[in-house]
């Protein structure tokens, strides 16, 4: 998985609704508004299908 990719993902998984929350919380642009919740599936789901392969 290359940096393209992981940002394609990234902002297919953002919305506009957790942008504005973090926009108000601070955060600066850039920002895909993606939930860190919806991070950790993605990063647990990668790491497994990493460890079949190796």
């Amino acid at each position: 998985m290359n940096l393209t990719a992981i940002m394609t993902e990234l902002s297919e998984l953002g919305t506009e609704q957790t942008k504005k929350t973090l926009l108000r919380h601070g955060v600066n642009e850039p920002l895909f508004g993606v939930k860190i919740g919806d991070m950790k599936k993605q990063l647990v789901k990668k790491s497994q299908k990493r460890r079949i392969y190796l």
